[in-house]
């Protein structure tokens, strides 16, 4: 099994966010939300079951249509991050800050329960599945000639 190197998301997972360091903070999160939301590391079924991480830590509920794509959704999640808020500054930031700490968390937890597909499935096709692909290409064109 392929080692994990933890260092990668360290400097993210072990800062302290607040007020001060909130840009800093945001501009750190793209790269881990990146990993996230675009590949198949953490979530690697259908584009739905990001609904799960975008409403347990980042307490959103996005519509449907995000999910059809996941860079559409990863803009989403970053602009919300990114967007300043005209009314309610503090109510606003502290929510910012809220959003950012669980990512924090869910990272750490999926970092230390070695909860991460790519390690546990190095290859999410297996052989099997690209067979199953290959063999139903087959019946079709072999249904065409006869």
């Amino acid at each position: 099994m392929k080692q994990y190197n933890k260092n990668k998301y360290d400097d993210f997972i072990s800062q302290n966010i607040n007020e001060v360091n909130l840009d800093e903070s945001i501009l750190a999160s793209t790269a881990p939300l990146a990993e996230i939301i675009l590949t198949k590391k953490f979530y690697s079924g259908r584009n739905s079951e990001l609904k799960d991480f975008t409403t347990n830590y980042l307490n959103e509920n996005y519509r449907d249509y995000l999910f059809d794509g996941r860079p559409m959704l990863y803009a989403r999640v970053v602009k919300d991050i990114f967007k300043d808020s005209k009314k309610d500054e503090e109510e606003f930031t502290k929510n910012k800050i809220k959003k950012l700490k669980n990512i924090q968390k869910f990272l750490k937890d999926k970092v230390n329960d070695n909860e991460i597909n790519s390690e546990i499935y190095p290859n999410s096709l297996t052989k099997k599945s690209k067979n199953n692909s290959i063999d139903g290409w087959r019946k079709i064109i072999n249904s065409r000639e006869r």
